[in-house]
């Protein structure tokens, strides 16, 4: 699935460039990630969502506010 595997790959980059992030955001900290597509009903997708919304939130990630969540 094309939208899981985009999930997936912006949750990754999310978390895996935490040194640039820091050095372009500086003391901001995201708080909300938008997946945008056209429309989805798909409740495997809202599912993968959720798990990648708590692998974030696990990371504790210093640029990461610590209310994140998806925008679904």
């Amino acid at each position: 699935m094309s939208q899981r595997d985009k999930i997936t790959t912006d949750i990754n980059k999310l978390l895996n460039n935490e040194t640039e992030l820091i050095k372009i955001l500086g003391d901001l900290l995201i708080r909300e990630w938008h997946f945008i597509t056209p429309r989805y009903e798909n409740k495997e997708l809202l599912a993968h969502c959720r798990r990648k919304e708590e692998e974030v939130k696990a990371a504790n990630a210093p640029h990461i506010h610590p209310d994140f969540h998806d925008s679904n």
